[in-house]
């Protein structure tokens, strides 16, 4: 079960709902329950959160672990994602690791394109018909070249430059609401991130520190996409007085 701070925004899975012994535990408690075969992780949250996806995949005992990860197609482009979006690293011995991306939102495809990232062994027959029962069988063929095109200017060194501009804009801004909260007469936007930015990184989330908002957080868990930019507005605090 995912965790909320006071602004409402949600911290994510804690490290110990992924151990083995929580899982056990878990089934032993629910009726006719057996192991799970499939998992289903959101990453990156709305917010901007990604999990240390290494950990996970070496963690959670479940063959198959799909990361949701409609919000950050992009990830493959910027070595600050590394281990932390589900692409990322090798493969996992004996499991399949998929990731779902909304092409859409973050890259330059039509409404509705979306990609279905896959590593490791799958029956591909099996993976197809599984797919068939799910869509249409009168595509729009518009959103399907739209997904080529998107992938053809993200590739080689060019797209890693637009992933890496993007990067820099949102850190620039970050650091202007900043200047300008700090130059205002008491009453303008803050953004939600850590005191210090000027490290271009996913900013982990530390149970030492206070910005975040979240009580007993897993140290080398949860990481903020730079990209990802949230305003507080004038009026409440940290603990949502």
């Amino acid at each position: 079960r995912p965790t909320r701070n006071a602004y409402g925004i949600l911290g994510g899975i804690p490290q110990s709902e992924f151990q083995h012994a929580t899982i056990a535990k878990r089934v032993k408690e629910t009726p006719n329950a057996t192991w799970p075969v499939h998992a289903v992780i959101t990453n990156s949250t709305y917010d901007g959160l990604l999990y240390n996806t290494d950990f996970i995949k070496k963690t959670l005992d479940v063959k198959s672990i799909h990361f949701d990860s409609a919000w950050v197609p992009y990830t493959n482009f910027s070595p600050i994602y590394e281990g932390k979006c589900g692409m990322s690293g090798g493969r996992v011995e004996g499991k399949v690791i998929y990731e779902t991306q909304s092409t859409h939102k973050l890259l330059a495809a039509f409404s509705q394109a979306s990609m279905i990232h896959v590593k490791g062994d799958v029956n591909e027959e099996t993976f197809n018909e599984a797919y068939m029962m799910h869509t249409t069988t009168s595509p729009h063929y518009g959103i399907v070249a739209s997904t080529e095109t998107a992938a053809a200017m993200m590739k080689g060194n060019a797209g890693k430059r637009l992933i890496n501009g993007s990067i820099e804009r949102a850190i620039k801004f970050r650091k202007e609401i900043k200047r300008l909260r700090t130059e205002s007469d008491g009453w303008f936007f803050d953004v939600w991130q850590p005191d210090h930015i000027d490290t271009t990184e996913c900013w982990p989330l530390r149970s030492d520190s206070t910005w975040h908002g979240f009580k007993n957080i897993d140290n080398e868990h949860m990481y903020l996409d730079p990209i990802k930019v949230t305003l507080l507005t004038p009026g409440m605090e940290k603990d949502g007085t």
